[in-house]
């Protein structure tokens, strides 16, 4: 449970900080907001939920196979999908669009999907026969 009290104080610090840099960003902007950059903080609070939601209804999680995958490649497609919400809100703040946003949105949704496959990969009961 070390692991999760650290991971909670970890994603609890980058939910502060992604919603003081909203707020800042919003003071320096002219009164223009953007949503995407306003609710940027809710994927690191959704990423700490399903976390610990794994570890209550997986205690021995932290000592599986591939965990340290699955904890990598979620920590990853937060981290892709909270910079790009961010790059998105300062495009729309300043009034312009960018061609390469949809990609961070793209990577993003990859490294979830990969997430998901090392999360089956470690609840997976290996029960092999010795022969």
């Amino acid at each position: 449970m070390k692991s999760l009290a650290k991971n909670t104080v970890v994603y609890s610090l980058l939910t502060v900080f992604m919603i003081v840099f909203s707020f800042v960003y919003h003071l320096f902007s002219h009164g223009v907001s953007s949503k995407d950059m306003q609710f940027a903080f809710v994927w690191f609070l959704l990423s700490a939920g399903i976390y610990s939601v794994l570890l209550f209804v997986f205690p021995k999680f932290e000592k599986r196979a591939y965990y340290r995958l699955f904890m990598n490649l979620l920590n990853t497609a937060s981290a892709w999908q909270v910079f790009g919400l961010v790059l998105k809100g300062v495009v729309d703040i300043a009034g312009g669009s960018s061609a390469y946003v949809p990609y961070f949105f793209i990577i993003a949704n990859v490294a979830y999907g990969l997430s998901i496959l090392a999360f089956v990969f470690v609840c997976l009961p290996f029960n092999r026969k010795k022969a």
